[in-house]
């Protein structure tokens, strides 16, 4: 379980995301930042009854700060 992510200036990190358990119909995980001037993501995912234990990649991309 990955509850954050440390990467320099410009740098990415990617992890893996899948559910615990099967859901009863599709489930939107929101993946964010919780500092969108510092890094960004890939967005949410969704996932359904034939895929949750499925592994999605999330991509987290550090902002280049002004110079």
């Amino acid at each position: 379980s990955v509850s954050s992510v440390s990467l320099l200036e410009g740098g990415t990190a990617q992890f893996g995301v899948r559910l615990q358990f099967q859901p009863p119909g599709n489930v939107t995980v929101q993946v964010a930042s919780a500092d969108a001037n510092k890094a960004t993501t890939s967005g949410n995912l969704t996932f359904g009854p034939g895929d949750w234990m499925t592994f999605q990649n999330v991509t987290v991309t550090g902002t280049l700060c002004p110079r």
